[in-house]
Protein backbone atom coordinates (compact mmCIF):
# COMPACT_ATOMS: atom_id res chain seq x y z
CA UNK A 1 0.00 0.00 0.00
CA UNK A 2 2.70 2.29 0.95
CA UNK A 3 4.62 1.86 -2.37
CA UNK A 4 1.37 2.51 -3.74
CA UNK A 5 0.65 6.02 -2.26
CA UNK A 6 4.45 6.69 -3.38
CA UNK A 7 4.35 5.64 -6.78
CA UNK A 8 1.09 8.41 -6.98
CA UNK A 9 3.04 10.87 -5.64
CA UNK A 10 6.02 10.80 -7.40
CA UNK A 11 3.94 10.53 -10.61
CA UNK A 12 1.79 13.73 -9.71
CA UNK A 13 5.15 15.68 -8.98
CA UNK A 14 6.95 14.74 -12.21
CA UNK A 15 3.42 15.62 -13.99
CA UNK A 16 3.17 19.20 -12.01
CA UNK A 17 6.98 19.66 -12.04
CA UNK A 18 7.47 19.10 -16.43
CA UNK A 19 4.61 21.98 -16.91
CA UNK A 20 6.63 24.63 -14.53
CA UNK A 21 9.25 24.26 -16.87
CA UNK A 22 9.36 26.24 -20.66
CA UNK A 23 8.44 23.66 -23.63
CA UNK A 24 8.62 23.99 -27.41
CA UNK A 25 5.54 24.34 -29.18
CA UNK A 26 6.91 25.71 -32.20
CA UNK A 27 5.01 23.92 -35.61
CA UNK A 28 7.80 23.44 -37.78
CA UNK A 29 7.84 24.99 -41.06
CA UNK A 30 5.68 23.30 -43.40
CA UNK A 31 6.64 25.14 -46.99
CA UNK A 32 9.64 25.51 -48.81
CA UNK A 33 12.72 27.47 -46.89
CA UNK A 34 15.77 28.29 -47.05
CA UNK A 35 18.44 26.74 -44.62
CA UNK A 36 21.92 27.60 -43.51
CA UNK A 37 24.41 25.66 -41.61
CA UNK A 38 24.61 23.99 -39.78
CA UNK A 39 21.43 22.90 -41.12
CA UNK A 40 18.44 21.41 -38.58
CA UNK A 41 15.00 19.80 -40.00
CA UNK A 42 13.22 22.33 -37.37
CA UNK A 43 12.87 26.60 -37.69
CA UNK A 44 15.76 26.95 -36.02
CA UNK A 45 18.23 27.84 -38.86
CA UNK A 46 15.51 28.42 -41.48
CA UNK A 47 14.40 31.26 -43.07
CA UNK A 48 11.25 31.37 -46.26
CA UNK A 49 12.84 30.47 -49.44
CA UNK A 50 14.54 33.62 -52.02
CA UNK A 51 15.49 35.63 -48.62
CA UNK A 52 18.35 36.59 -46.74
CA UNK A 53 19.39 33.02 -44.57
CA UNK A 54 21.56 33.97 -41.56
CA UNK A 55 21.25 33.84 -37.82
CA UNK A 56 20.59 37.48 -37.94
CA UNK A 57 16.83 36.80 -39.30
CA UNK A 58 16.12 33.66 -37.91
CA UNK A 59 13.16 33.46 -35.70
CA UNK A 60 13.80 30.18 -33.99
CA UNK A 61 11.85 28.85 -31.51
CA UNK A 62 8.24 29.80 -29.59
CA UNK A 63 8.08 28.23 -25.90
CA UNK A 64 5.62 28.49 -23.37
CA UNK A 65 5.65 27.61 -19.56
CA UNK A 66 2.46 26.49 -18.24
CA UNK A 67 2.64 27.66 -14.63
CA UNK A 68 3.14 31.02 -15.02
CA UNK A 69 2.00 31.26 -18.45
CA UNK A 70 4.93 32.88 -20.05
CA UNK A 71 5.30 32.82 -23.48
CA UNK A 72 9.07 33.16 -24.75
CA UNK A 73 9.85 33.75 -28.65
CA UNK A 74 13.67 33.33 -29.14
CA UNK A 75 15.58 34.38 -32.44
CA UNK A 76 18.70 35.64 -33.62
CA UNK A 77 17.20 38.38 -35.30
CA UNK A 78 17.06 41.35 -33.31
CA UNK A 79 13.74 41.97 -32.07
CA UNK A 80 14.00 45.08 -30.28
CA UNK A 81 16.24 47.18 -32.51
CA UNK A 82 15.02 45.07 -35.91
CA UNK A 83 17.77 44.54 -38.73
CA UNK A 84 19.72 46.41 -41.10
CA UNK A 85 19.65 46.58 -44.66
CA UNK A 86 19.38 49.20 -47.77
CA UNK A 87 15.71 50.19 -48.74
CA UNK A 88 14.88 50.24 -52.07
CA UNK A 89 18.66 49.81 -53.33
CA UNK A 90 18.89 53.80 -52.32
CA UNK A 91 21.93 52.60 -50.00
CA UNK A 92 19.61 53.94 -46.82
CA UNK A 93 19.86 51.97 -43.89
CA UNK A 94 16.36 50.83 -42.64
CA UNK A 95 15.74 48.59 -40.03
CA UNK A 96 13.36 46.47 -40.38
CA UNK A 97 11.41 46.12 -37.23
CA UNK A 98 9.79 43.07 -35.36
CA UNK A 99 5.87 42.75 -35.68
CA UNK A 100 3.36 41.56 -33.63
CA UNK A 101 2.72 38.09 -32.37
CA UNK A 102 -1.26 36.76 -33.72
CA UNK A 103 -3.04 34.54 -31.65
CA UNK A 104 -6.08 32.29 -32.87
CA UNK A 105 -7.98 29.47 -30.46
CA UNK A 106 -8.63 26.26 -31.34
CA UNK A 107 -8.13 26.51 -35.36
CA UNK A 108 -4.43 26.55 -36.95
CA UNK A 109 -3.46 30.10 -38.74
CA UNK A 110 -2.85 28.93 -42.20
CA UNK A 111 -3.66 26.72 -45.19
CA UNK A 112 -0.80 24.38 -44.32
CA UNK A 113 -2.13 23.51 -41.23
CA UNK A 114 -5.66 23.50 -41.93
CA UNK A 115 -6.08 21.29 -44.97
CA UNK A 116 -7.08 24.60 -47.38
CA UNK A 117 -9.94 25.23 -45.55
CA UNK A 118 -8.13 28.78 -43.97
CA UNK A 119 -5.35 30.93 -45.42
CA UNK A 120 -3.36 33.87 -43.65
CA UNK A 121 -5.34 36.15 -45.83
CA UNK A 122 -8.45 35.71 -44.01
CA UNK A 123 -7.26 33.80 -40.73
CA UNK A 124 -10.05 35.46 -38.37
CA UNK A 125 -7.08 36.15 -35.49
CA UNK A 126 -8.60 36.37 -31.76
CA UNK A 127 -5.89 38.06 -30.04
CA UNK A 128 -2.66 40.12 -30.91
CA UNK A 129 -0.07 41.29 -28.94
CA UNK A 130 1.22 44.28 -30.33
CA UNK A 131 4.53 46.17 -29.16
CA UNK A 132 4.23 49.78 -28.15
CA UNK A 133 7.98 50.03 -26.38
CA UNK A 134 11.13 48.37 -26.29
CA UNK A 135 14.27 48.72 -24.09
CA UNK A 136 17.52 50.22 -24.95
CA UNK A 137 18.91 47.16 -23.97
CA UNK A 138 17.77 44.30 -21.63
CA UNK A 139 14.60 45.75 -19.54
CA UNK A 140 10.88 45.53 -19.74
CA UNK A 141 9.15 45.73 -23.27
CA UNK A 142 5.60 47.38 -23.44
CA UNK A 143 2.74 45.72 -25.19
CA UNK A 144 -1.29 46.07 -25.57
CA UNK A 145 -3.23 42.76 -26.51
CA UNK A 146 -6.25 43.52 -29.02
CA UNK A 147 -9.30 41.05 -29.51
CA UNK A 148 -10.49 40.26 -32.71
CA UNK A 149 -8.54 42.97 -34.84
CA UNK A 150 -10.16 43.91 -37.72
CA UNK A 151 -7.66 44.06 -39.85
CA UNK A 152 -3.75 43.27 -40.44
CA UNK A 153 -0.96 44.79 -41.90
CA UNK A 154 0.00 42.51 -44.87
CA UNK A 155 4.05 42.80 -45.77
CA UNK A 156 5.95 40.28 -47.69
CA UNK A 157 6.01 37.87 -50.53
CA UNK A 158 7.84 34.67 -50.75
CA UNK A 159 9.12 34.11 -54.24
CA UNK A 160 8.59 30.83 -56.25
CA UNK A 161 6.86 28.88 -53.04
CA UNK A 162 4.02 27.19 -51.88
CA UNK A 163 3.10 29.84 -49.00
CA UNK A 164 0.01 31.81 -49.59
CA UNK A 165 2.31 34.43 -49.84
CA UNK A 166 0.96 37.34 -47.24
CA UNK A 167 2.77 38.15 -43.51
CA UNK A 168 0.62 39.48 -41.02
CA UNK A 169 3.41 41.63 -39.26
CA UNK A 170 0.95 44.21 -37.29
CA UNK A 171 -2.64 44.83 -35.96
CA UNK A 172 -5.21 47.60 -36.83
CA UNK A 173 -7.84 47.97 -34.87
CA UNK A 174 -9.63 45.76 -32.51
CA UNK A 175 -10.60 45.90 -28.64
CA UNK A 176 -8.15 46.44 -26.33
CA UNK A 177 -8.10 43.88 -23.69
CA UNK A 178 -5.66 45.79 -21.53
CA UNK A 179 -1.56 46.92 -21.65
CA UNK A 180 1.49 44.53 -19.68
CA UNK A 181 5.14 44.78 -19.44
CA UNK A 182 7.05 41.74 -20.59
CA UNK A 183 10.72 41.53 -20.63
CA UNK A 184 13.50 41.00 -23.24
CA UNK A 185 16.91 39.70 -23.04
CA UNK A 186 19.52 40.67 -25.68
CA UNK A 187 22.53 38.28 -26.04
CA UNK A 188 21.14 35.39 -23.50
CA UNK A 189 23.55 33.27 -21.77
CA UNK A 190 24.05 29.46 -22.29
CA UNK A 191 22.18 29.56 -18.81
CA UNK A 192 19.41 31.70 -20.20
CA UNK A 193 18.93 30.44 -22.77
CA UNK A 194 18.43 26.95 -21.71
CA UNK A 195 16.08 28.60 -18.93
CA UNK A 196 13.82 29.47 -21.84
CA UNK A 197 13.40 26.65 -23.07
CA UNK A 198 16.23 27.16 -25.70
CA UNK A 199 18.25 24.41 -25.51
CA UNK A 200 19.90 22.98 -28.30
CA UNK A 201 19.96 25.83 -30.67
CA UNK A 202 22.39 26.69 -33.06
CA UNK A 203 23.86 29.80 -35.01
CA UNK A 204 25.51 30.27 -37.84
CA UNK A 205 28.64 28.41 -38.12
CA UNK A 206 29.17 30.87 -41.51
CA UNK A 207 28.07 34.43 -40.46
CA UNK A 208 30.14 37.00 -39.79
CA UNK A 209 27.47 38.68 -37.04
CA UNK A 210 27.95 37.52 -33.27
CA UNK A 211 25.80 34.03 -33.18
CA UNK A 212 23.40 35.42 -30.16
CA UNK A 213 20.07 34.84 -29.35
CA UNK A 214 18.01 36.93 -28.01
CA UNK A 215 14.38 36.04 -25.16
CA UNK A 216 11.18 37.88 -25.69
CA UNK A 217 8.97 37.00 -23.16
CA UNK A 218 5.11 37.70 -22.17
CA UNK A 219 2.82 36.42 -19.85
CA UNK A 220 -0.36 35.25 -20.94
CA UNK A 221 -2.39 35.24 -17.89
CA UNK A 222 -5.09 37.34 -18.94
CA UNK A 223 -5.63 34.13 -22.07
CA UNK A 224 -8.02 31.72 -21.46
CA UNK A 225 -7.63 27.86 -21.00
CA UNK A 226 -7.80 27.13 -24.41
CA UNK A 227 -5.53 25.25 -27.08
CA UNK A 228 -4.43 28.35 -28.92
CA UNK A 229 -2.19 28.99 -32.11
CA UNK A 230 0.80 31.41 -32.76
CA UNK A 231 1.92 33.75 -35.78
CA UNK A 232 4.48 36.42 -35.94
CA UNK A 233 7.14 37.65 -38.50
CA UNK A 234 9.48 40.92 -39.06
CA UNK A 235 8.29 43.39 -41.04
CA UNK A 236 9.32 42.14 -44.40
CA UNK A 237 8.16 38.22 -43.98
CA UNK A 238 12.29 37.14 -44.30
CA UNK A 239 11.34 34.66 -41.22
CA UNK A 240 8.01 33.13 -39.83
CA UNK A 241 7.29 31.52 -37.22
CA UNK A 242 4.47 29.66 -35.57
CA UNK A 243 3.38 27.72 -32.60
CA UNK A 244 0.71 25.48 -30.92
CA UNK A 245 0.04 25.56 -27.07
CA UNK A 246 -2.32 22.54 -26.31
CA UNK A 247 -4.47 22.72 -22.92
CA UNK A 248 -2.77 20.34 -20.58
CA UNK A 249 -4.63 18.34 -18.81
CA UNK A 250 -2.54 18.75 -15.59
CA UNK A 251 -1.33 15.28 -15.51
CA UNK A 252 -4.77 14.24 -14.40
CA UNK A 253 -4.90 10.72 -16.66
CA UNK A 254 -1.76 9.73 -14.96
CA UNK A 255 -3.21 10.58 -11.60
CA UNK A 256 -6.58 8.97 -12.10
CA UNK A 257 -4.28 5.96 -13.66
CA UNK A 258 -2.97 5.95 -10.00
CA UNK A 259 -5.67 6.20 -7.93
CA UNK A 260 -6.80 3.25 -9.68
CA UNK A 261 -3.97 0.85 -8.50
CA UNK A 262 -4.70 2.45 -4.98
CA UNK A 263 -8.38 1.23 -5.47
CA UNK A 264 -7.54 -2.22 -6.56
CA UNK A 265 -4.61 -2.07 -3.79
CA UNK A 266 -7.74 -1.33 -0.79
CA UNK A 267 -9.99 -3.65 -2.35
CA UNK A 268 -8.49 -6.80 -3.00
CA UNK A 269 -10.65 -8.81 -5.06
CA UNK A 270 -11.98 -11.55 -2.87
CA UNK A 271 -10.94 -15.20 -4.22
CA UNK A 272 -13.22 -18.54 -4.34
Amino acid sequence: MKKTLALVSVVVLTVSSAWAVPIDVTINDPIDNARFSPSTTTEDNETEIGTVSNQTWDLERFTFEGASRTLNLIAGFDMRSGQGYYNNGNRTPYPYPMGDIFIRLGAPVFSGYNAGSDTMINAGWDYVIHFTSWPSGDGNVAYAVYANPATTVLTGTVPGSAHPGIYHAWQSGGTLIGSWAGTYNDGATVAELNAAGGAGLQGDENSLTTDEHDILSVGLEWLGSETFYLHATMECGNDVIHGRVPVPDGGMTLVLLGLSFVGMTLFPRKRN
